[in-house]
C-alpha cells in the first residue's frame, strides 16, 4: 500500500516536472511535449500496475535496477571509452551499458530466489528491466536536451527532481508489470 502511494506520487511530481519544463521553455514543441507525455503515462500506467504487485517482484525489480545503474556508471567511468548517444546522453558508453548489463545479469541468478524463478527466467526477467531502465534514461534525457535543460527540478539537491531519479525505474516497473500480468493470464 505504501510503496503504490509511492508510486502515485512519483508520476504526479514526474508530470508537474515535465509539464512545467516545457512552460518554462521559450521553445514550445507542443507535439513533441504531448507524444512524450502520452509516452510518460503509458508507462506510469504500467509502474503502478508494478507497485501492486507482491514485496518480491518489487525487490528483485529494484536490486536489479540499482546494481544495473551503479555498475554502468563503475564500468563507464574505468573502461568507458565509446559514446553511446553523445547527443543525447553525453556520459553514456557502450562500456558502461555492457560492464552494468553483464554484472545485474550475473546478480540476478543469485536474486532469482526473492521470487521463485528459474535462471532462465530470471535472465529474461533481468535482461527486459535492463532494456527498459535504458530507454526510460535516454528518452528523458532526450526530452531534457530537446528543452536545453540539465535537471526537470532541483527537488532532490544534487539529483534533480522526480523524472531525473525515477525515470528508469517508472519504465522497468512497467516492464515488470505487464511481463508479470502476460505470465499470469
Amino acid at each position: 500500500m505504501v510503496f503504490r502511494l509511492l508510486a502515485i506520487v512519483i508520476t504526479g511530481g514526474s508530470i508537474y516536472e515535465m509539464t512545467r519544463v516545457y512552460l518554462k521553455s521559450s521553445n514550445h514543441k507542443k507535439s513533441f511535449f504531448l507524444f512524450s507525455l502520452i509516452i510518460l503515462l503509458v508507462f506510469a500506467m504500467g509502474f503502478y500496475m508494478f507497485s501492486g504487485l507482491n514485496s518480491g517482484f518489487i525487490l528483485f525489480a529494484f536490486l536489479v535496477l540499482s546494481i544495473f545503474d551503479s555498475f554502468s556508471q563503475i564500468s563507464g567511468q574505468l573502461w568507458g571509452r565509446r559514446k553511446l548517444f553523445p547527443g543525447i546522453s553525453p556520459n553514456k558508453t557502450i562500456e558502461g551499458l555492457t560492464g552494468g548489463g553483464l554484472v545485474a545479469l550475473i546478480s540476478s541468478i543469485f536474486l532469482r530466489k526473492l521470487i521463485g524463478i528459474s535462471a532462465s527466467g530470471a535472465f529474461f526477467l533481468t535482461a527486459g528491466i535492463i532494456v527498459f531502465a535504458f530507454i526510460g534514461d535516454m528518452l528523458t534525457s532526450y526530452f531534457k536536451r530537446r528543452y536545453r535543460v540539465k535537471d526537470f527540478s532541483n527537488l532532490i539537491p544534487g539529483h534533480g527532481g522526480f523524472l531525473d531519479r525515477f525515470d528508469s525505474l517508472i519504465a522497468a516497473g512497467a516492464f515488470v508489470a505487464v511481463n508479470e500480468y502476460i505470465i499470469n493470464i
